[in-house]
C-alpha cells in the first residue's frame, strides 16, 4: 500500500489545535477514512489470488495447504509490525482437534486509553482441501475447492484492514485483534477453542466483526446479521458507510453458521457481513476469476471503518439476543444445494405439515448448518427394515471430545437427560473421542443404552431408551471410577 494517510493526519491535527480543539471532538470517521482508502482492489486480488492458488491445495484445515496459508498470514502481520497475539510470543495459537494439528493466526494493534479493552475483527482461513468433508460436489472428491470466496475474501479482508491502520497511523482508543481461524469448515473449530482458551480476556472483549464470504457482491446487498446485538451498532454502521454508501440487507437476526457464533454464545455482541451463497459454494467452481474485487474493496473499507467506529466511541455495546437466523441459514444452503430445483412447496409438502424447522432437520440428517455442529446421523427413517435410530443432539469436536451444542426438544437424548454442554463420554461400550465414533455407536443402538456424560466437572450415568424397557433417570458415578 501506498502512504497516503500521514500527510491527511497531519493537516488534521494541525487544524485540531489551531482551532483550540480537542481530539476528542474530531469524529473518528475523519482519519479513518483516508487509511481505508489504502484497501486496494489490486492487493485485495494479490492476497486472494495467493490464498485461493492451487499450490495450496485448498487450504484444508491441518494440511499443508493450509499450513501455508496460516504462514503467509503470520508473514504480513509480521511485516505490519503487529504484536504477536498467540503461543509464547507468536502469531500462531496452536490446538489439535478431530486428530489434526491446527492453529489461528492472531495479531494485535495496541489501542491508546483504553487499551485493555478489545475489538476483534476475524474471518476463518481454511477450507476444504481437496473436498474430503463438507463439499457439495457430489461424486468429484479429489478435486482441489480453492475457496475463493470462502474464505480467502474474508481473510484478505482482515489482511489489508490491518494495513490500514498501520500506514494510517491510526491511534485506536481500545485495541483491535487481527484474528484468523483453523478449522471453522469441520465445526468453527478455531473459534470455538480460542472462545475457551483466550489470548485476551473475553470479558473485556466488547465487539467482534466477523467477514465471511465477501467475495460475490456484485449488484445486491451487503446482508449484515447481528446488528441487535449490540446496542451501539446501528448508529455506528451508519457512520462508517457515510462516503462509502454500500447498499446493506440489515437483518434481525443472528446465524450459528461462522465464527461469530462462538462469540456470540460467550455473550459478545457481533456482526457478520456476508455476500451471499451461490452455485460455486463449497465446490472446486469457487475460484479467484469470479471474485468482485470492487465489491471487496467497498465491504473491507466499510468493516474497518465499523471497526474503527467501535474501538473509539465512548460507549461499549450493550449485549442483547437477536432473533434466530438459524431456519433462514439452513434455507439458504438449500438452495446453495439444489440451484434450480430448490423449491420449498416440493420438497416440504406446503403448510400443515408439522414444523418446518424440525422437519429441515431431517432434510439434513440433523447435521446442523454450514460450518456449524454436527448431528448424530446422516440417515433418516430408510424404510421399516433399515431405520437407523435417531438420538436428538447436535455435537463439536475439539481435542478428542464431543461436546453437545443442541439437544432436540423431545428427542431420545433430551429424554435421557442430556444437555447442551454436556461432554459424551462413553455410549453403551464405546468409549466417544468423535463425531464418528457417536454415530456408529447411535447405528448401532437398540433398547435401553447406557451413556456417560460430564457436566460441570462431574460424571453421570444416564439412560438412553431406543425401545424396549425403559430404565429412566441419572446418577453420579464416582469421579475415579472404571467406566467399563
Amino acid at each position: 500500500m501506498k502512504d497516503q494517510g500521514w500527510s491527511f493526519v497531519r493537516k488534521s491535527l494541525f487544524t485540531v489545535f489551531a482551532l483550540g480543539l480537542t481530539l476528542s471532538s474530531v469524529p473518528s470517521w475523519a482519519g479513518t477514512d483516508e487509511a481505508v482508502k489504502t484497501i486496494t482492489a489490486k492487493e485485495l486480488k494479490d492476497h486472494v489470488a495467493y490464498l485461493a492458488s492451487d499450490a495450496l491445495e485448498g487450504r484444508g484445515a491441518g494440511q499443508a495447504g493450509g499450513k501455508k496459508a496460516g504462514a503467509y498470514i503470520a508473514k504480513e502481520f509480521k511485516r505490519l509490525g503487529l504484536k504477536a497475539g498467540g503461543d509464547n510470543g507468536t502469531f500462531f495459537q496452536n490446538f489439535k482437534a478431530q486428530g489434526k494439528n491446527l492453529r489461528n493466526v492472531i495479531a494485535v494493534l495496541e489501542g491508546t486509553d483504553l487499551k485493555n479493552e478489545y475489538v476483534v475483527i476475524g474471518a476463518h482461513y481454511d477450507h476444504l482441501g481437496h473436498g474430503e468433508y463438507g463439499s457439495l460436489d457430489m461424486g468429484r472428491s479429489g478435486h482441489i475447492h480453492n475457496g475463493a470466496d470462502d474464505n480467502a475474501s474474508g481473510t484478505a479482508g482482515v489482511i489489508e484492514i490491518a494495513e490500514a491502520y498501520v500506514e494510517g497511523r491510526l491511534k485506536l482508543r481500545r485495541s483491535i485483534i487481527f484474528m484468523l481461524y483453523d478449522g471453522e469448515e469441520m465445526g468453527l473449530l478455531g473459534s470455538k477453542h480460542y472462545c475457551k482458551n483466550p489470548t485476551f480476556p473475553l470479558a473485556s472483549t466488547i465487539a467482534m466483526v466477523n467477514m465471511d464470504m465477501i467475495g460475490r457482491l456484485g449488484k445486491k446487498k451487503l446482508v449484515v446479521y447481528g446488528v441487535p446485538t449490540g446496542s451501539t451498532f446501528k448508529a455506528q454502521f451508519d457512520r462508517a458507510n457515510k462516503n462509502i454508501s454500500l447498499g446493506l440487507n440489515i437483518k434481525d437476526t443472528m446465524t450459528p453458521n461462522s465464527d461469530h457464533a462462538s462469540f456470540y454464545a460467550k455473550k459478545i455482541p457481533s456482526i457478520a457481513l456476508f455476500t451471499g451463497l451461490h452455485g460455486d459454494y463449497h465446490r472446486p467452481g469457487d475460484d479467484i476469476e469470479k471474485v468482485d474485487v470492487p465489491g471487496m474493496v467497498k465491504i473491507a473499507r466499510l468493516a474497518g471503518k465499523l471497526t474503527a467506529e467501535i474501538a473509539n466511541d465512548d460507549a461499549k455495546p450493550k449485549f442483547a439476543k437477536a432473533k434466530d437466523g438459524g431456519l433462514e441459514s439452513m434455507l439458504e444452503q438449500l438452495r446453495a444445494m439444489l440451484g434450480d430445483r430448490f423449491d420449498p412447496k416440493k420438497l416440504f409438502g406446503g403448510e400443515g405439515q408439522g414444523d418446518m424447522r424440525e422437519r429441515l432437520k431431517k432434510l439434513f440428517g440433523n447435521r446442523g448448518n454450514r460450518g456449524g455442529n454436527r448431528g448424530e446421523n446422516r440417515g433418516e427413517n430408510r424404510g421399516n427394515n433399515n431405520q437407523r435410530p435417531r438420538f436428538g443432539v447436535q455435537v463439536g469436536e475439539e481435542e478428542g471430545q464431543l461436546s453437545i451444542s443442541e439437544v432436540t426438544k423431545g428427542s431420545v437424548a433430551a429424554k435421557a437427560g442430556l444437555k447442551a454442554g454436556d461432554v459424551i463420554v462413553s455410549f453403551g461400550e464405546t468409549r466417544i473421542t468423535d463425531f464418528n465414533a457417536l454415530r456408529g455407536a447411535v447405528g448401532r443402538a437398540r433398547g435401553t443404552v447406557k451413556v456417560v456424560v460430564s457436566r460441570g466437572g462431574e460424571t453421570l450415568v444416564l439412560w438412553a431408551n431406543f425401545g424396549g424397557k425403559k430404565r429412566a433417570g441419572v446418577k453420579k458415578a464416582k469421579k475415579k471410577a472404571k467406566l467399563y
